[in-house]
């Protein structure tokens, strides 16, 4: 392993959630209760980058990187999630 040496580096995270959800009672005047039918819909994403050496795993004395070679690295993921359902409120 070589060496890190401190050097400038760039690093952030962004993230975000976004939900709906609708629900209707399916009785108009019940007598004990309401059955409801809910959709709802959910959204989540998030963008990471990375520019620059790494950082030390170990201590000072040592500093040795994970991978000295990667100096680049960017992710990013999105879900999307949806679902139909009954309920009962008594």
């Amino acid at each position: 392993m070589i060496p890190c040496h401190r050097v400038l580096r760039s690093d952030g995270t962004l993230g975000g959630y976004v939900g709906v959800s609708l629900h209707m009672g399916l009785f108009s005047a019940p007598k004990r209760g309401q059955l409801h039918l809910e959709l709802g819909y959910d959204f989540a994403f998030h963008f990471t980058k990375f520019t620059g050496a790494c950082p030390p795993t170990t201590d000072d004395a040592s500093r040795v990187c994970r991978d000295d070679t990667v100096d680049d690295a960017n992710t990013n993921s999105a879900a999307h999630i949806g679902a139909i359902g009954l309920y009962y409120q008594y």
